[in-house]
């Protein structure tokens, strides 16, 4: 298969961050399937891509697998290693072609180091080891085989992107340990050849507890816990590596449908997804996680709360799909909506425009920025979606923008384009 023309992964900012998974993912009345099979067959590919439309994401970011390394398509590989880790079906290929079919692009969750779940046979068959007493995540250094665990593993990473390499733009690799030094269990520099060997293009993202390995960038990571902890989305820092949280109790569905779980307001969703437009230089921006119920659906409240962040989005979805952060006014991370001053700014990749997030409006109608970092000038303002002009003065102490008779700044966001000289 031919690699697809280069992804800018850098210009994305809105995402979601889907998790399926055999004895994970749960059915609507919160019982979990007996075998990977049924989990596989009721995954509806045709309503997720649809919903993700719908939500108005850039790109998904899915599992092909999670515990206990079950794949969620037919693997050969794995049946080599430990036979009974995959199913019948090809979930991800037919996720992979409804989710590009509505114009999505698709990136791969994946795991190299999740050896301890493993059976004690299929643990030794692979190069785990025995477990050993006690139990923790990493493999028992008597017992572990590293070549034989990356002989593993790399396997199954060139069988799944033999597949699907060519249809993706880039796989997330998950952490292993929180102290971020998971090169004694995984060779990265090899599994980077694996991966790149397949599609150079792709973008490789490793979540970061401080130590990138091989990968392209890392990738901050909350759930329920640490900075995400608090549903008030005014206190959350922006990174300028991407960011995913879950907005759920869990990353993939497990509460019966009938139970709220949506912690956060919309309004707190769209500020974030735009304070992050606003600061993340690798791309990504943010991604929000939730996963459906086998044979469909989602959580209560997950539809309709993505739903209305879609609708808040849409109208002014120029200044945030598509953009890079801005050089002339850039927001460093660890902001805040608490403690920046007016708000953030983004730019076009064409360069042409720099569009103001007013998310913390001034007393009267003149906002003043201060004087551009990259020495722009600017030319024409308009409010975006409206379309009507904002009197534009740019001197010695900075950038003025001072809203037209009868028009107020938007309690959420009001969004200024600059047309640049």
């Amino acid at each position: 298969m031919t690699p697809q023309p280069p992804c800018n992964f850098r210009a994305f900012k809105y995402g979601m961050f889907v998790h399926y998974g055999v004895k994970l993912t749960r059915n609507p009345d919160g019982s979990i399937p007996a075998t990977g099979d049924q989990t596989a067959d009721g995954f509806d590919a045709k309503s997720l891509a649809e919903d993700l439309k719908r939500f108005g994401v850039e790109y998904v970011i899915f599992t092909v697998w999670h515990a206990n390394t079950h794949l969620l398509y037919p693997s050969a590989a794995s049946d080599r290693w430990f036979p009974g880790h995959s199913v019948q079906r090809d979930l991800i290929g037919e996720m992979i072609q409804a989710v590009k079919a509505q114009g999505i692009a698709v990136l791969l969750y994946t795991h190299p180091r999740d050896g301890h779940d493993f059976s004690e046979q299929d643990a030794i068959a692979t190069g785990w080891g025995a477990a050993g007493k006690p139990f923790t995540p990493n493999p028992n250094p008597a017992t572990f085989d590293r070549k034989r665990w990356n002989d593993f593993i790399n396997d199954i990473y060139a069988e799944m992107l033999d597949r699907y390499g060519a249809e993706i733009v880039g796989l997330f690799i998950d952490e292993g340990s929180a102290k971020g030094d998971s090169e004694s269990v995984v060779d990265y520099p090899r599994l980077r050849k694996t991966i790149k060997s397949r599609n150079p293009e792709l973008v490789m993202i490793h979540n970061y507890y401080g130590n990138l390995y091989s990968c392209d960038m890392g990738e901050k990571e909350y759930w329920n816990w640490g900075e995400f902890a608090s549903a008030d989305g005014r206190t959350w820092p922006s990174h300028t590596m991407p960011v995913a949280t879950v907005i759920t109790k869990n990353w993939w569905a497990e509460a019966p449908l009938g139970t709220p779980v949506v912690r956060f307001s919309v309004e707190d969703l769209y500020r974030y997804t735009v304070l992050q437009a606003g600061t993340c230089i690798d791309g990504g921006g943010v991604q929000f996680a939730a996963g459906p119920y086998v044979g469909g659906g989602w959580e209560t409240g997950v539809a309709e709360t993505m739903t209305a962040l879609a609708r808040l989005i849409e109208p002014v979805a120029c200044s945030i799909k598509g953009t890079f952060a801005s050089h002339s006014f850039p927001t460093g991370s660890g902001t805040t909506v608490n403690n920046m001053t007016w708000g953030v700014a983004t730019r076009s990749q064409d360069g042409k425009r720099e569009y103001i997030h007013v998310l913390k409006a001034p007393q009267g109608s003149t906002l003043s920025l201060p004087c551009p970092t990259s020495w722009a000038e600017f030319v024409h303002a308009t409010i975006v979606p409206t379309g009507r002009q904002v009197c534009l003065i740019q001197n010695t102490t900075g950038v003025h923008l001072t809203l037209p008779p009868g028009e107020t700044w938007n309690p959420l966001d009001t969004v200024i384009e600059l047309t640049l000289k």
